[in-house]
């Protein structure tokens, strides 16, 4: 994968679409069609080394059905393929010796982004009993491999790894949330919170940066209430897969290093609200205070209500995901008669399976309100 440099100094943020129009990968795998044709269409996998094979399910002159199967090879956003038509094997024999192949013409899918693409066809072969001519279909995704859906920005997902110095037993596990519109929340168990911008811009060296015309605050669990700190951090990025941090650092604190990989099993899974409707268990990660919280879905969010402790802290507010297919959450929340801590929090959270409750969900949110961070994690069991 193309190495992304990260850059989190004070420099201007630029955030691009980083699988913008034209950049192919392994998530325009999938079904393709176009819905005012419908009866024919596309299959396409993006293979390894720039490679792709597609089928084109189609039909011959006299109306029976038939498929060419193509092979090439994209750059940017098209692919070049040789399309190949088959006839001559018997059903139930199935002897590669009665197989007549025949090079059909040339294939071109041309994509404007994850969703949209123009099939150009020509054939060649001067045949009038098999599919012949050309011309050019739109054609939009009917359908995505499982777990493999595209997005419009390849760095967004979840990340897990550790953060540490060069003394001995000075890791920090960690968490990242990058959502597909920019947000970043880091999560040093424990220790802090950071939320904050950041950016891509892969047409310029693949920089990854933080918004520093933005604030990048860290939050001190062991200063609550104390002025948040600006962070600074520098390494590089594989999208979708990896993030190394060659330095990360908060004011006048040690520098550290860091691995983090991509927890892309959950970030796929998708949201399912279905379950979400009734009291839930509720425990904030800093305070450690526990509580109920009722949960309910409409109009596409998850809504929350509910008391934390036993002071009569009040919680409400939503979950809204950007994109139902990916799973991250834009979090607001409003705390009331919760003394200091009262005030509207934003941030991110993600929905995940509850383990050691059996078969259950909770929802894990990270948020702040420019004094304070607070995590919440809702079982529902």
């Amino acid at each position: 994968m193309k190495k992304i440099c990260i850059c989190v100094l004070l420099v201007l943020f630029v955030f691009c679409q980083s699988a913008q129009a034209g950049s192919i990968s392994q998530h325009f795998t999938g079904s393709w069609f176009n819905p005012n044709q419908n009866g024919h269409g596309i299959s396409l996998e993006v293979l390894d080394d720039n490679r792709v094979v597609f089928y084109w399910y189609i039909y011959n002159p006299d109306g029976t059905p038939t498929f060419l199967i193509a092979i090439g090879e994209y750059e940017g956003g098209t692919i070049t393929a040789t399309a190949y038509h088959h006839t001559g094997m018997t059903w139930g024999v199935f002897d590669e010796d009665d197989v007549v192949q025949t090079v059909w013409g040339e294939l071109q899918l041309v994509f404007s982004d994850c969703n949209n693409v123009t099939l150009n066809y020509s054939s060649t072969h001067g045949r009038t009993d098999i599919p012949y001519g050309d011309g050019s279909i739109p054609m939009v995704r009917l359908a995505n491999v499982l777990r493999n859906q595209c997005q419009y920005n390849r760095a967004a997902g979840i990340y897990r790894g550790y953060l540490e110095t060069d003394q001995a037993d000075s890791a920090q596990g960690a968490t990242l949330l990058m959502s597909q519109e920019g947000d970043f929340v880091a999560w040093v168990d424990d220790h802090y919170a950071v939320f904050g911008r950041y950016g891509v811009n892969e047409a310029e060296s693949g920089e990854f940066r933080l918004d520093q015309q933005a604030p990048n605050l860290l939050y001190r669990f062991d200063q609550p209430g104390g002025q948040p700190q600006n962070l600074s951090t520098n390494g590089s990025m594989s999208p979708e897969y990896a993030i190394t941090i060659e330095e990360w650092r908060a004011g006048s604190d040690q520098a550290r290093t860091g691995e983090f990989y991509a927890i892309d099993a959950l970030y796929r899974d998708g949201l399912d609200f279905s379950m979400w409707a009734g009291l839930s268990l509720a425990e904030e990660f800093v305070s450690g205070e526990t509580g109920y919280i009722d949960v309910w879905p409409s109009d596409g969010k998850l809504n929350l209500s509910g008391t934390m402790g036993n002071e009569g802290c009040s919680i409400s507010g939503s979950l809204t995901p950007s994109d139902p297919l990916f799973d991250m959450l834009h979090a607001e929340l409003t705390l009331t008669g919760c003394a200091e801590m009262n005030g509207t929090y934003t941030g991110l959270g993600i929905q995940m399976e509850a383990y050691q409750f059996g078969d259950g969900l909770r929802l894990v949110m990270f948020v702040h309100n420019g004094s304070y961070p607070f995590a919440l994690n809702i079982v529902r069991y």
